[in-house]
């Protein structure tokens, strides 16, 4: 009796446990059990709206190790093994391989990720190492300008004035003639000078400006009045030299920097004889606000500006930075000479106001050391920057300053 009641409990709890086992391998599937070889069952699964048969085989007692002394001959029927089927035919469920990546599309990859680093590292360096050689950009007044300065002062006497001045007027034509690659912007195709066109851009706005300070020097200040004549040697650097074109090359004729070297000698004639009294420098009031209406006017500073800001889809991508190297070019020449001006004629700050004078020389100063690796064009609210477009607010804020600096002296 007692041993027929310890059989019935121990296949109550083998039962038990069997129903835990299954309820456990269906993972809250819909299932139904079905006869089948002694040691598995075969269980049909519910998904969705599909039934599909699959064989359930019994886990090993390894994975019940706290029941193994009790039920572990009771599972061993009843362990489950999944299998799916596939068209009709059981097999067995696998995991999938991931797919292997030849090794030369591996480095195909590689070789992206570090090509536009590499690029543009490299670009970087090699401009670094050519604006060693090459200045690009001019934080300070040029030496020429510096080293009269410091010689003449406000109290020095007109003639030293007057040559201090055209000192100003010439000391960048002068740098660019003694640069390390010399007057490249007329170089011929087989010149690897020829492709540095910012260099090359840069000199056709230092002529410019030149070209208008040299015609005003000449036609207002080297002479007493309208009615007075010009200075020989003035008059033949503004009509035959100082005009010659930047892009000349001598070959059946004279080149442009044998010119324009011709020009700054003809200037140092005009300065002796300023020393020697046989020449004349006259600069009054009204000549220093006509002066600097003039730079600020639509034929100087006015003309340059126009070609900043240009509408971008009338522009050529690769004409940005050509057009931002000669508006610098031009304010070269114009820091020195104001910068000289200012100097002999301190009553134009006196009058103008320091703000207005500090304010025009910072923007220069910004334009004057304005280099930036690539030149972009962002257009609108465009996430790039639009490098043209900053030039220009330069330009339009040291405009504005020049000219309250002029209707002051006028008032």
């Amino acid at each position: 009796m007692l041993r027929r009641d310890m059989g019935r409990s121990v296949e109550e709890s083998a039962r038990g446990v069997q129903q835990m086992v299954l309820a456990h391998g269906t993972h809250s599937q819909q299932a139904h059990a079905f006869p089948g070889k002694p040691g598995e069952r075969r269980v049909m699964e519910r998904r969705g709206s599909d039934f599909s048969m699959r064989r359930h085989n019994p886990p090993s007692c390894v994975s019940f190790p706290h029941l193994q002394p009790v039920v572990c001959p009771f599972i061993l029927p009843f362990s489950v093994q999944p299998l799916k089927s596939q068209k009709g035919k059981l097999s067995m469920k696998k995991m999938p391989k991931l797919p292997r990546i030849p090794l030369k599309y591996l480095i195909i990859i590689v070789a992206l990720f570090l090509f536009w680093p590499l690029l543009f590292g490299g670009y970087y360096a090699m401009y670094n190492l050519y604006r060693s050689v090459d200045p690009t950009q001019f934080p300070a007044v040029s030496e020429a300008v510096s080293e009269t300065m410091a010689l003449t002062g406000a109290n020095a006497t007109d003639p030293e004035k007057g040559a201090a001045l055209l000192t100003s007027v010439s000391a960048q034509l002068q740098r660019e003639l003694d640069s390390p690659f010399g007057w490249s912007a007329n170089d011929a195709f087989y010149f690897p000078t020829k492709y540095l066109d910012n260099r090359a851009n840069r000199q056709r706005g230092v002529i410019f400006a030149t070209r208008m300070l040299t015609r005003y020097f000449s036609t207002h200040l080297a002479k007493l009045g309208q009615a007075d004549p010009e200075n020989e040697h003035l008059k033949e650097v503004r009509e035959k030299h100082i005009v010659y074109g930047a892009e000349i090359w001598g070959f059946f004729r004279a080149s442009a920097e044998k010119e324009y070297k011709r020009s700054i000698e003809l200037m140092d004639e005009y300065k002796a004889e300023l020393a020697d009294g046989k020449a004349t420098f006259n600069a009054r009031t009204d000549d220093i606000y006509n002066n600097l209406t003039f730079i600020d006017g639509e034929e100087f500073l006015g003309q340059v500006l126009g070609s900043l800001v240009q509408a971008n889809d009338e522009v050529s991508f690769w004409e940005l930075d050509d057009r931002i190297k000669y508006a610098q070019g031009v304010v070269l020449v114009v820091r020195d000479y104001l910068t000289m001006l200012v100097h002999l004629y301190p009553e134009i700050v006196e009058k103008g106001g320091e703000q207005n004078v500090a304010v025009a020389f910072k923007d220069m100063d910004r334009i004057c050391t304005f280099d930036p690796l690539i030149v972009l064009r962002g257009d609108h609210d465009s996430l790039l920057a639009d490098h043209r477009g900053k030039m220009a607010r330069y330009f339009i804020s040291m405009m504005r300053r020049l000219e309250d600096l002029a209707n002051s002296l006028r008032s």
